[in-house]
């Protein structure tokens, strides 16, 4: 593994060449420096899973830069708040840093570790940071000392996280089975706020292809999952589709807390914004580690397939859906196996995280997805939920079962990690104190 070590020197030289402009005021370090964590992932055209372990630990580097500095002031200082991934008690000293700069120089210290390609793009936001920081000397050098130190800590304990390599699961011709190679590597990943893993892997997975919920499933996806000339499927199948150069499945609520966040007034606190999207975060990369444990113990194959292949599954109830030659809305078949799904996982833990942190599910919002759909605008996070779900039936890429089962998943672990992970110090502004314990 290359140095990492950051150089203060070289930080403070590019000062010299930065241009200062207007922060929108909605705006602060660390929903910068999201944008700039989903720029690169696009940019770089990142996988789902890979994606999602990137977006976990640049999050929780920026909070634990923040939340390091947190602890260190007497009179906000709680026995029970806790850091995501480092200790709390590592120097350098952080006394007199600034907390939107060092939570910005920790985004970049993993960020240029994990996509050196983007080293350019990156270096530019982080000089336009250092200038609009405006701060003096010696909070400066303790700003970029502090934020190198976290975020090199995020990757030291994240080097042989059981992420790396591949673990490559070979494809099946059997009824009922995944038709390609597919990498399950993500599997093994150490989780980042869940305790167990296994305590959200169903013992039992799919419903067997000769059920009648089975025959029900398919018959759903020949009725929703093809193209049938409806603009709104089609727009609500698009708003929530993740294709290559895309902020992948893993990424679709970080654009949405972005706006939330900017709306309720969160980014007032540079603090509370960084617990916002670690918890996201976390709850987001350790749904890659159940929905890919998932996959590769039951490798079934996808509804276009099931459908195809449907004389083939020994259900006599889905002879009069096969059709050798369906094709799905979008055209696509699913790079994965079938059970269980991401996107489902996914939704229900953004949309659980979201109403755990404000205590509130009936927030209204807008958002664009970043996959050069039009944006869509919701009454409440559950709402955005049940869309980003059933989207998942519209392009023909899930069975309703699996649908159910995923987002059922995600929402109890966005509950376990919001419960148990990241306590607030002081409650945020308009939430009820007892709310703000979550």
């Amino acid at each position: 593994m290359k140095c990492r070590i950051l150089v203060a020197a070289s930080l403070f030289s590019l000062v010299l060449g930065a241009a200062t402009s207007a922060m929108a005021q909605e705006s602060n370090a660390v929903t910068r420096w999201v944008e700039h964590m989903l720029d690169a992932v696009r940019d770089q055209n990142i996988g789902t899973g890979g994606a999602g372990r990137l977006y976990a630990m640049t999050t929780i580097a920026m909070y634990d830069a923040v939340n390091g500095m947190d602890r260190r002031t007497p009179e906000v200082l709680q026995p029970n708040r806790g850091h995501a991934l480092v200790p709390p008690d590592g120097a350098p000293n952080p006394l007199l840093a600034n907390r939107g700069l060092a939570a910005a120089v920790a985004a970049y210290t993993v960020l240029s570790e994990l996509v050196p390609e983007q080293s350019a793009k990156l270096d530019q936001a982080l000089m336009q940071e250092i200038a609009n920081s405006k701060l003096p000397g010696i909070r400066l050098w303790r700003s970029l000392l502090w934020g190198g130190f976290v975020g090199n800590q995020v990757l030291s304990v994240r080097a042989n996280d059981g992420s790396q390599g591949a673990e490559i699961l070979s494809a099946s011709s059997d009824a009922g089975r995944f038709r390609n190679d597919w990498d399950g590597q993500l599997r093994n990943m150490l989780p980042f706020g869940i305790s167990d893993p296994s305590e959200f892997i169903s013992p039992d997975g799919p419903p067997a292809r000769t059920s009648n919920e089975y025959a029900l499933a398919v018959y759903r996806s020949v009725l929703f999952g093809a193209p049938d000339g409806n603009p709104e499927h089609d727009a609500l199948a698009q708003f929530w589709r993740f294709p290559s150069n895309s902020v992948r499945e893993t990424g679709g609520w970080f654009p949405a807390a972005l706006e939330v966040a900017r709306q309720q007034g969160t980014t007032a606190s540079v603090s509370d914004t960084a617990r916002l999207f670690a918890l996201l975060g976390m709850a987001i990369a350790d749904s890659v580690i159940v929905v890919w444990n998932e996959k590769a113990l039951h490798l079934t194959w996808r509804p276009v397939t099931a459908i195809r292949r449907a004389n083939e599954d020994g259900n006599p109830l889905t002879d009069a859906f096969w059709d050798p030659d369906f094709v799905s809305r979008f055209g696509q078949v699913g790079g994965s196996p079938e059970w269980t799904s991401g996107q489902a996982n996914f939704a229900g833990a953004g949309a659980g995280v979201l109403s755990g942190f404000y205590c509130r599910d009936d927030i209204a919002f807008s958002f664009n997805a970043g996959n050069t759909a039009e944006p869509r605008s919701y009454t409440s996070f559950s709402e955005a939920r049940r869309e980003a779900v059933f989207s998942r039936i519209l392009q023909g890429n899930h069975f309703e079962f699996t649908l159910n089962r995923s987002e059922q998943t995600g929402s109890a672990m966005a509950n376990e990690i919001i419960r148990s992970r990241l306590t607030r110090m002081n409650p945020i502004p308009g939430v009820s104190e007892a709310c703000s314990q979550f």
